[in-house]
């Protein structure tokens, strides 16, 4: 009994054919173990490709990227006034008193 064209090649090599025998049928052309070679070779370059690509792009993401800016630490002080801790440069200094606004300055000189 034929069979269609567009069938796989594991249905070529087995058959189960009711007609003639009523059992398993072997096509001998096509044994299961040249299928199968050609499925490792295919299998194995497929994950090669894969871990190349994954490879690849895990690489680029890591150039891609800039080096995190240094941190800067600036010096903390007090103010006089309400004890609040400001950068420095954003206080108001007079004398060796530091300040977070002119209106505590002001309080303070009172």
């Amino acid at each position: 009994m034929p069979y269609p064209a567009d069938t796989s090649l594991f249905f070529e090599y087995i058959r189960f054919d009711f007609v003639t025998s009523g059992a398993f049928s072997y096509n001998q052309a096509h044994p299961p173990s040249a299928y199968l070679s050609i499925m490792i070779k295919l299998l194995s370059l497929a994950i090669l490709f894969s871990l190349i690509y994954f490879m690849l792009k895990r690489y680029r993401n890591t150039v891609d990227q800039p080096p995190p800016p240094p941190s800067v630490s600036e010096d903390m002080v007090q103010c006089a006034h309400c004890h609040i801790h400001l950068p420095k440069n954003e206080s108001i200094k007079e004398g060796s008193l530091h300040y977070c606004s002119e209106a505590h300055r002001q309080q303070h000189q009172r």
